[in-house]
């Protein structure tokens, strides 16, 4: 990501540039194949039993609190509270998703998705929520075409990222970049050769992480705040797991990080 102008001096940068490189599937890959896959089935049961009754108790909780509000007069003393548990149940709802992406369980119908396209909506959805001390910048090579995609998670997988990487800039000034590119040859886990992938990247000029906290933040829940702020991060892993892709990610602590997703072309085709 950052390069000196003499090799001593790459050297170097080289050498204090944490080892980094995280893919999805290596905690997987210790354990014995078929551990691996009953232990993945198991999460998938367990999610998609957890997830219908959440999503049924949730529906309860907004469909009733949605009809109690519209009975109410505007300057009505229960609307409050009422609209307080509406947000929550609303809140709740993207966190049932997330925990879906995390256990790589979609529920949406597959399609081609144009990645390029996607990220430049992702980014635009974020609108003024990007801070004016941030500058995006977005270099989008088009024709980039997945097939057997979820649009859904993708752009999910996308804004979690971006607005990570806004976060990790912190209070100072920065830049983040979003890039996408085509025409590697990847050995991704699971398959059983190399196949055609196209890829991602978001690079932050923040803080960057240590070797300990980049052991940890694709653990569910896991923030370097002082709150959890969510499943975001473990969602995408769980997001590109599904879509037999593979992530890695970089970063210096004081010189910023990057996140570099790949995903093959066709996700169901045979390598």
């Amino acid at each position: 990501m950052h390069s000196g102008s003499a090799e001593p001096a790459a050297s170097r940068k080289e050498c204090s540039r944490q080892d980094a490189s995280l893919n999805v599937g290596a905690r997987a890959a210790e354990r014995r194949p078929g551990d691996a896959a009953a232990a993945q089935q198991e999460i998938q049961r367990l999610a998609v039993g957890i997830t219908h009754n959440l999503n049924n108790l949730l529906t309860g909780v907004m469909c009733g609190s949605g009809m109690a509000l519209d009975s109410l007069a505007p300057d009505h003393p229960a609307r409050p509270p009422l609209e307080m548990a509406l947000r929550a149940a609303e809140r709740a709802t993207i966190l049932v998703k997330q925990i879906m992406a995390y256990a790589g369980i979609r529920i949406a119908p597959l399609s081609a998705v144009d990645l390029s396209g996607l990220a430049a909506h992702s980014v635009a959805g974020l609108g003024d929520t990007i801070p004016s001390r941030v500058q995006m910048r977005l270099d989008l090579l088009q024709g980039l075409t997945l097939y057997d995609a979820d649009c859904h998670q993708l752009e999910q997988t996308i804004t979690a990222l971006v607005w990570n990487a806004v976060e990790a800039v912190g209070e100072g000034e920065g830049v983040v970049s979003v890039r996408t590119f085509a025409g590697k040859i990847c050995d991704l886990p699971g398959w059983p050769g190399p196949v055609v992938c196209v890829g991602l990247e978001v690079t932050d000029t923040g803080c960057g992480m240590d070797a300990r906290i980049l052991g940890q933040i694709f653990e569910p829940f896991f923030s370097t705040k002082s709150l959890g702020r969510g499943l975001s991060l473990a969602a995408v892993a769980g997001i590109v797991r599904a879509h037999r892709g593979a992530l890695h990610v970089e970063s210096t602590p004081g010189s910023g990080t990057t996140f570099r997703i790949l995903l093959p072309v066709c996700a169901h085709a045979e390598a």
